[in-house]
């Protein structure tokens, strides 16, 4: 006889009898039922291939429909081409939403119906595509951070999204959409578990998803408040606003450029006939109004992304929970924090705010996207002093206490000011005298002007030498450097995975040396040092690691 091949079910089909009771009620009840539903029972379900919840087609959809419109150029030239079209033909118009809806509802279905997921004992294994097939194979001490998040669809639907990232990573590694969340919280208690001896025999109780983050929690090291958020977005301008219209301006249909460029020069023509002095006072309105616009919609992203922003500690791990609309959930275990930076920009320095990040390795790679595919890392987009401090304390090993993170700490030592001389050779006269004598032929003595580049470059040297500063001790080291900005970065000596002494011809004549600490998941470089300071420090920094017990991960 030949071998019957297993099926695969949705989440809420192999259920022992004592679960799958308590499945309607759930559907009725809400989250109390979630929350009594046995852990062993949930997870004895997923030790078999499964598919999603089919309530998840509405979030596969919503997936389908949100990367077709992640690019702005190409959002804004095809609603311009559907305005186009709208014009001629108000069911043409019509008839072509209803075959891009219908299109998206296919490739949503058969993106669900080939995606599978799998818990085993030490791993967890997820298989998805149509045409392009993948299998990922992930095991579960290896994962660095568990998020769950709630997009407004899905907290209608009682579904989540839950992601995990691993090491070297700069997008989440895995992600499972549209779980039920009677198995979406169960899922990553199992995760958590597996993360090491830091954690607990029974994991603490998570906070649902979607809830408010409250008082209640006596052991919270940050949150924001509405004032907080307002400063959040006065610091963090969303001039990309302008730019994604800029370039989806381009992608707009013939007729529609035509008409707001005709626009544009009327309202041009309108300002001049109103004389010098009140055009120009018409000019600066718009440009106040348009200033005034941006900050609002910066203040409003920042609510939309930050809202509800609690950073808490439970059981060696620091959880955070934000989001207005999407709420997200991330988890980071403490002892997987492998960097500290901090960054001060002017706008915060008038207030007096810093932006933290605790980086584990996966945090310090470059993120394509904000969203459900970003990188793990720990970030309080508003952190005062004393709570940069306080959370410094509690993601850097005790020994690196004394160490200066907050850039105007006097512990920080200057480099060399050879600094600015090379600056200025490399990055000044060089370019500058090239691009002058190549345009005196052509240009004759109109080519000068290269040369006013020279003292730019100079004075961005000098400040950025007046704020390269660096700080070591027995355990820790940390960079501070910037323009017009300040960054911090930190780490303990303990968790560098390399150590490099770099030097220039400059720093040969010099008797001066770079040194650049790599860790997991960024690297820390310290320029124009005296050699002897660097090659100490490089001796000094490998011994701490071939020495240290305790572990990096």
């Amino acid at each position: 006889m030949a071998p019957t091949r297993r099926r695969s079910t949705s989440v809420t089909e192999r259920l022992p009898t004592d679960a799958a009771d308590g499945v309607a009620a759930d559907e009725a009840v809400g989250a109390g039922d979630a929350a009594a539903l046995n852990d062993a029972a949930v997870l004895a379900a997923l030790a078999e291939w499964q598919r999603t919840s089919p309530r998840a087609l509405f979030v596969w959809f919503g997936a389908v429909v949100k990367s077709s419109f992640r690019n702005a150029a190409s959002s804004v030239g095809t609603l311009g081409a559907l305005v186009a079209i709208g014009i001629q033909s108000l069911l043409m118009a019509l008839l072509v939403l209803i075959g891009l809806a219908v299109l998206a509802g296919i490739v949503a279905a058969l993106r669900y119906w080939f995606f599978r997921f799998r818990l085993e004992e030490d791993r967890i294994r997820v298989r998805e595509g149509v045409l392009k097939r993948s299998d990922l194979n992930v095991q579960l001490e290896r994962i660095q951070a568990v998020h769950l998040e709630q997009s407004p669809p899905e907290r209608l639907l009682r579904l989540a999204t839950v992601t995990f990232d691993t090491a070297g990573s700069a997008m989440a590694e895995g992600r499972l959409p549209g779980m039920p969340l009677r198995f979406a919280e169960p899922l990553r208690r199992r995760i958590e578990s597996a993360r090491g001896p830091d954690a607990s025999d029974e994991p603490a109780e998570i906070e649902p998803v979607g809830a408010k983050v409250g008082s209640e929690y006596d052991d919270t090291l940050a949150r924001l408040r509405p004032a907080d958020l307002v400063r959040v977005g006065l610091t963090d301008p969303k001039a990309l606003i302008v730019l994604s219209a800029a370039a989806g301006f381009t992608q707009l249909t013939e007729p529609m450029r035509d008409y707001l460029v005709g626009a544009s020069r009327q309202v041009a023509a309108e300002v001049i006939d109103l004389g010098v002095l009140l055009g120009v006072l018409v000019v600066w309105a718009a440009a106040i109004a348009l200033a005034a616009l941006l900050a609002a919609a910066s203040i409003a992203a920042a609510f939309l992304r930050y809202h509800g922003f609690a950073l808490r500690e439970d059981a060696g791990t620091l959880r955070i929970g934000r989001g207005l609309l999407t709420r997200k959930q991330t988890q980071v275990p403490i002892r997987k924090i492998q960097q500290l930076s901090l960054a001060q920009g002017p706008v915060m320095r008038w207030f007096g705010g810093f932006r933290l990040r605790l980086l584990p390795p996966s945090g310090g790679l470059p993120r394509q996207t904000e969203g459900p595919e970003e990188a793990s890392e720990v970030m309080v987009p508003w952190a005062t002093p004393a709570v940069a401090r306080s959370l410094a304390a509690k993601a850097l090993p005790p020994e690196c206490a004394a160490l200066s993170l907050l850039p105007r700490d006097d512990a920080f030592r200057r480099i060399s000011a050879v600094y600015v001389r090379s600056r200025l050779i490399v990055v000044g006269i060089v370019p500058a005298g090239t691009a002058c004598a190549a345009l005196l032929p052509s240009l004759g003595l109109t080519a000068l002007y290269a040369l006013a580049w020279i003292p730019l470059v100079a004075l961005g040297a000098w400040r950025r030498w007046r704020r390269y500063g660096f700080c070591s001790d027995e355990h820790g080291l940390s960079c501070r450097r910037g323009l017009v900005h300040y960054k911090v970065q930190a780490l303990p000596l303990r968790k560098a995975q390399s150590v490099t002494i770099r030097r220039s011809l400059m720093q040969r004549r010099a008797g001066l040396a770079t040194l650049e600490v790599w860790a997991a998941p960024d690297s820390l470089a310290v320029p124009f040092i005296d050699l002897a300071e660097a090659r100490r420090l490089r001796d000094h920094i490998l011994f701490k690691v071939e020495s240290s017990r305790e572990p990096w991960y």
